[in-house]
């Protein structure tokens, strides 16, 4: 039996299938040893791709640690809200590094050389935070190009929502071959302050978002179950 102590009902988790990119945002509706139920029905297409058996990666962040889950689909159901229930497989921990708050996002980048480099290869961000941010980078693309080791430093390009963009230079803290991709946490070293002013903006608003959600999580917790 896997024991993990730090699941508990009410709880905002990340989820994805296992072969895509973007994170979910759930609610943990109920924990039972090895049993995690998370609901479905406030996101926009719901679990209507998702079938049994099918493979979900997990997130959890505390200020101390990370969780990666592994974790399998064993049951659908629609009564009383749509939730899908997984069967924890395995549980990373990770000392959290980050000094700021992190939020789970889907957004496009290039990483250069140096901010003058012709040649940028494409990445996807998956978390950001006042500090850095997460990485993903498709193995299969020609890296030479970039820095993506450990302690290397590259350039960074993210665009936000609203044709926005932020730059910086950023150093690789830790990296993670996964499949065909390359996962890095890159903390900022050194960005200017209108960039600066520009990620801070972002940031707060996805604060308000995630306020805003966690407002909704607890109008359907009222709603289907009177709590």
């Amino acid at each position: 039996m896997i024991k993990h102590g730090f699941l508990h009902k009410g709880d905002i988790v990340k989820s994805r299938k296992y072969g895509t990119e973007k994170w979910n945002t759930n609610v943990i509706f109920d924990v039972r040893d090895e049993i995690l139920v998370l609901d479905a029905g406030i996101l926009e297409d719901g679990f209507s791709k998702i079938e049994k058996g099918n493979e979900f990666e997990l997130r959890v962040t505390t200020d101390e640690f990370e969780y990666n889950i592994d974790a399998c689909v064993v049951d659908i159901s629609i009564i009383p809200i749509q939730t899908v229930t997984l069967k924890i497989e395995g549980i990373k921990k990770h000392t959290n590094m980050r000094k700021n708050l992190r939020h789970f996002v889907h957004l496009f980048a290039l990483i250069r050389k140096n901010k003058q480099d012709k040649d940028p290869v494409f990445a996807i961000i998956t978390d950001i935070s006042l500090g850095g941010v997460a990485v993903v980078v498709d193995n299969k693309k020609n890296l030479n190009t970039v820095d993506i080791d450990v302690g290397d430093e590259s350039f960074f390009e993210i665009s936000l929502e609203d044709q926005r963009t932020v730059c910086f230079v950023g150093v690789v803290r830790r990296k993670k071959e996964k499949d065909n991709n390359i996962e890095i946490g890159v903390q900022i070293k050194s960005i200017d302050s209108r960039n600066k002013e520009k990620l801070e903006e972002y940031v707060n608003e996805l604060k308000i978002t995630d306020k805003e959600f966690q407002k909704l999580k607890q109008e359907i917790w009222e709603y289907n179950f009177g709590v």
